[in-house]
């Protein structure tokens, strides 16, 4: 493989760093509601539910996935428990992300504690874990409320040829007739360079402020992608296949600023997931490049 260095890195180790190489560009900044994502090493575990309650909720609820970058947890007869982020707390309920109008609350860091009534529901609900669930913070959450990373690393992006990759995990699936802004470029000169899941269910790229042509893609909530943009010849491989070849053209005059999320203040186009590392790079990458660094970095990130 040829030498590649890593022109501008975002979300790398312990949080936002500078460049490693290249002209030396402002670190990112997190918006309000940007919260750490965290990495579970092993999420694939059972929860069981114990008390006298009504309804009756006790049972096993075996690990169902990943809701707001925490695990979720799915009983075959109904309910679930799965973290609330805003309020910091393990919501067991009916509906995954729901309060509803009965459940049971737990304000503690773990799912494996008390659960206290509301609403018409009664009695104490316990959970207890087969397994710890070993965890550390690695990567962010970007929300669905205006919300960003913002970075002054568009400045140096060469106009002809690079490349940005980024590890992430939804949390909505590609028909939700929502848009969703992976990353976006202005101020400057204002040449918009972006990667947007439309309210058409349609992914679509735009560099010089130019269309480049759209796709569409399955995206589907809580699974997790590697994604990589080759400007330029304009690529979009996923998950290491070439998901779509868009037209050509490279950044023009190009912008002063990159927004990792949701660039606009009005209308809501957050990405709305879990981005574990955001790389530019000054060159395009070659299909082997973008698997080896996929296999290396799912290695670094994602649970075995």
């Amino acid at each position: 493989m040829r030498d590649i260095r890593n022109w501008y890195k975002l979300l790398e180790g312990a949080g936002l760093v500078a460049n490693d190489s290249g002209p030396a560009v402002a670190q990112g900044a997190l918006s309000a509601d940007v919260t750490w994502a965290p990495y579970y090493s092993a999420p694939k575990t059972i929860l069981y539910v114990t008390g006298t309650l009504s309804p009756d909720v006790t049972g096993t609820y075996p690990f169902g996935g990943f809701y707001n970058g925490q695990p979720y947890f799915e009983r075959s007869a109904g309910w679930f428990i799965w973290r609330h982020i805003g309020d910091a707390a393990w919501v067991l309920s009916e509906s995954l992300g729901v309060y509803g109008a009965d459940g049971w609350l737990n304000e503690s860091t773990g799912p494996d504690e008390s659960y206290i009534a509301y609403g018409a529901a009664t009695g104490i609900a316990y959970g207890t874990l087969d397994e710890p669930i070993p965890y550390d913070y690695k990567g962010v959450i970007i929300g669905a409320s205006e919300s960003r990373i913002v970075s002054a690393a568009a400045a140096g992006f060469p106009a002809a040829a690079g490349s940005i990759e980024m590890l992430i995990r939804p949390t909505w699936n590609n028909a939700d007739g929502l848009t969703h802004t992976f990353f976006d470029t202005y101020g400057g000169n204002n040449k918009v360079f972006s990667l947007v899941k439309g309210s058409d269910n349609l992914t679509k790229l735009t560099t010089n402020s130019t269309a480049r042509g759209t796709t569409t893609f399955a995206w589907t909530a809580h699974e997790t992608y590697h994604v990589v943009v080759n400007w330029g010849v304009n690529e979009l491989w996923i998950n290491g296949t070439l998901a779509h070849d868009f037209t050509d053209g490279g950044l023009g005059t190009g912008a002063t600023t990159l927004y990792i999320g949701d660039r606009h203040t009005t209308a809501n186009n957050a990405i709305s997931a879990s981005v574990y590392y955001f790389i530019a790079r000054d060159v395009a990458l070659t299909a082997s490049e973008i698997a080896t660094f996929k296999a290396f970095f799912e290695d670094q990130y994602l649970p075995a």
